[in-house]
């Protein structure tokens, strides 16, 4: 009975360690993806704050100009999208970690 009890172990654990490493690495995969987007949003701002507490105001007037120029182009943040579908940040890999884990959860009760 005992040998029965492992062979049918082995065979469970076998499909399901390797579903876990594929769940695994494609999670890591889409976190890499949103963090690149993420990094993208986050330079920006940093790119606005620098030019904002710059000592624009000491320059000429085409400089300042200039500045202002920059700082309207940092006003509307540039977007990393799959495919014009879902907008890569960091905010959009927790809706898709709540909405996997809300799937299995609606999948594992029924």
């Amino acid at each position: 009975m005992l040998s029965k009890q492992v062979a049918s172990y082995e065979e469970i654990s076998t499909p399901f360690i390797k579903d876990s490493i594929f769940l695994t690495s494609q999670l890591i995969h889409i976190l890499f993806l949103t963090s690149q987007g993420q990094f993208v949003l986050n330079s920006n701002d940093e790119i606005a704050d620098s030019i904002y507490d710059a000592l624009w105001y000491n320059t000429n007037k085409e400089t300042q100009l200039l500045f202002v120029l920059a700082l309207r182009n940092c006003m509307s943040p540039p977007i990393l999208s799959a495919g014009g579908l879902l907008t890569l940040n960091l905010e959009t890999f927790a809706q898709i970690i709540k909405g996997s884990v809300s799937y299995f959860t609606v999948l594992k009760s029924s």
